[in-house]
């Protein structure tokens, strides 16, 4: 189960640093300021800041700057999804949806394995 949530961080001028910010291509939290966890957390995925959608890490560090630059006190509000639970099930309950992936050992077992 995914939850999405929202956080409202009350900043300091010229803060936050968008270089305390490290995130995955795929825009999972690694690092974040220490004075913003908790509640943001490793692995959560940053979906918007300030009710704006970022899809870049590009994206994430520009908007971050500008809002540090501004050289006054703001609010940083982040969007966030956080895994929070994982169902395990069987192939055949699966949603038409989801897409079903066998465990690498098992592919091994299954397949004949053929090495030029």
């Amino acid at each position: 189960m995914i939850h999405e949530m929202t956080c409202t961080i009350d900043c300091a001028s010229g803060t936050p640093n968008n270089k305390e910010f490290k995130v995955t291509e795929g825009m999972m939290l690694q690092k974040v300021p220490e004075s913003m966890s908790p509640p943001i957390e490793y692995c959560d995925l940053l979906v918007k800041i300030n009710e704006v959608t970022v899809k870049t890490k590009k994206e994430m560090q520009e908007t971050i700057f500008k809002l540090a630059k501004s050289n006054k006190a703001h609010y940083l509000t982040l969007t966030i999804r956080r895994i929070i639970s994982v169902t395990r099930l069987k192939n055949s309950k699966a949603p038409s949806n989801a897409a079903v992936f066998k465990p690498f050992s098992q592919f091994f077992h299954s397949h004949s394995l053929i090495l030029l």
